[in-house]
């Protein structure tokens, strides 16, 4: 049963996309950092936030990051229809929603750290 909750449009590339309110600022800054993400869901279960990745780089990447050690889950499921065999995979990481302030803020952070030019040093003498 999907979940739904309330979604605001996040600017991806020269498209909108609906994000659910929660997670809106946090994606953009992921991708900020080259971080792709396939989908997200603010509360996937009570407390947990989760972001599906398509692979173990992004994983890590979103861990560095985090500076967390987030659970990480693979999920199955067949999706084939009329007794077929179709696997679908997913890489999911699962965070309680309350850290998704702190991540947003640790990134912005660090982004702006890296984006803004640093003065060069002065030697001394020259």
């Amino acid at each position: 049963m999907p979940i739904n909750h309330k979604t605001v449009k996040v600017p991806f590339g020269e498209d909108l996309i609906d994000i659910d309110v929660k997670l809106a600022p946090l994606l953009p800054l992921l991708w900020d950092w080259g971080i792709e993400t396939v989908q997200c869901c603010q509360e996937y279960r009570p407390g947990e936030s989760c972001i599906e990745f398509p692979g173990t780089a992004e994983v890590e990447d979103f861990l560095f990051r985090a500076q967390k050690d987030y659970k990480v889950e693979v999920e199955t499921r067949n999706e084939a229809e009329g007794g077929g065999f179709s696997i679908r995979v997913r890489l999911l990481v699962f965070f309680p929603t309350k850290d998704i302030a702190r991540l947003v803020k640790a990134l912005a952070v660090e982004l702006d750290a890296v984006a803004k030019p640093k003065k060069p040093r002065k030697v001394k003498g020259k």
